[in-house]
């Protein structure tokens, strides 16, 4: 491994570009230096760079020549694994962090960028994460669950994501954040850096209360939902009354086409021509027969 590590510096180190995977990822707090000279080697795909781009930093800022090696997928396996496993041994991540990062690399594994082709021949480990079993072992890195990864990746806005990231959105509001709307988002992160928390949690606080209020008002009975309802308990009574109904028709107070159902084949039901009250023609017959 010592073999394939190389130094650059100057201009050279200057030029190095911050890789897409890189991004998704927070930069490190602490740099591996001993007595001006970087320790731990910077791990580049191309000219860019995959893992250390603090250490890149420091390294100018020392002005010293800095330790790479070429990303290798025999040893180091998919870009996206090793991002997060080197993550999570030079960061101590909270869950929300983990979530967004593993929401943000399945959504830049699945577009199939050219430069991933090398690392993944065909796309077969990008169709994989289409399916719950074909992320299970990138989650698993991550250390998050299933659950928890689907919380996140139903946030697609960037500005969100950094936001529930860096913790200005806890991970229980992520959901009524986005449903907070692209203008109310925009305007918040309009705001200073600081303040941007607070606005946060006063616009999902107060979402929740107009949510609420909306749920708690009565809902208008019409006269039509009376009429519906009185009709179908005056059926229930003639139906417990074990008499035998041939047909049966109902008519409202309210302008509408009076119905007849046939009970005995309700597919031949239809409409009649004349409005009817209810009432059971089996037992009007049975009343003329005793006038009779």
């Amino acid at each position: 491994m010592d073999s394939d590590i190389f130094f650059v510096e100057g201009a050279e180190l200057r030029s190095l570009k911050e890789h897409p995977f890189c991004a998704i990822v927070p930069a490190s707090a602490g740099i591996s230096a001993r007595d001006g000279t970087i320790m731990e080697p910077v791990v580049l795909i191309g000219c860019a760079t995959l893992d250390g781009r603090a250490r890149v930093s420091e390294a100018l800022r020392l002005e010293v020549p800095c330790p790479c090696r070429y990303f290798d997928p025999r040893n180091d396996g998919h870009p996206a694994t090793f991002i997060v496993e080197r993550a999570l041994e030079q960061r101590d991540l909270t869950t929300p962090q983990r979530a967004v990062i593993a929401a943000s690399l399945v959504h830049q594994i699945m577009r199939m960028p050219a430069w991933l082709e090398p690392f993944d021949p065909g796309g077969v480990f990008a169709k994989g994460l289409r399916t719950r079993s074909g992320r299970a072992a990138l989650l698993k890195a991550c250390a998050i669950s299933s659950r928890t990864y689907q919380r996140m990746h139903g946030v697609h806005d960037p500005d969100l994501l950094s936001a529930i990231s860096d913790e200005r959105v806890p991970l229980r509001d992520a959901q009524a954040a986005r449903d907070l709307g692209p203008a109310t988002r925009r305007r918040i992160f309009a705001l200073p850096y600081g303040e941007q928390k607070e606005a946060f949690a006063h616009a999902i606080e107060r979402a929740h209360k107009l949510k609420a209020q909306r749920r708690s008002l009565p809902l208008p009975i019409s006269e039509q939902t009376k009429g519906i309802g009185d009709a179908a308990r005056q059926l229930a009574n003639c139906r417990r009354s074990h008499r035998k109904i041939e047909t049966f028709t109902m008519h409202f107070d309210f302008d509408a086409t009076p119905f007849m159902h046939t009970l005995d084949n309700p597919s031949t039901s239809r409409p009649t021509t004349r409005p009817r009250t209810l009432g059971c023609d089996a037992d009007r017959q049975g009343d003329n027969d005793e006038d009779r």
